[in-house]
């Protein structure tokens, strides 16, 4: 069963396609919170939780190519 594909990995993988910065942008604003929360509860400081989440979004960028739609962006 596939699950419905949102917003975020709509965005995702016209990005992947087209590298439009704007639609990764769209990416950053749908999941970071979501992602900071995460980060934030996982190492207790703000600051390296920013970095974290700073690090998730260059390791999207780079292996954007390895992502298998059909997954969830976010688990």
């Amino acid at each position: 069963m596939t699950l419905p594909e949102t917003r975020a990995e709509r965005h995702f993988a016209r990005f992947r396609q087209s590298e439009d910065p704007r639609d990764l942008a769209a990416v950053f604003d749908l999941t970071a919170p979501e992602l900071m929360r995460v980060a934030v509860y996982l190492v207790r400081d703000e600051q390296t939780a920013e970095d974290l989440l700073q690090e998730t979004f260059l390791t999207a960028i780079e292996r954007r190519e390895s992502f298998h739609g059909g997954r969830a962006l976010l688990p």
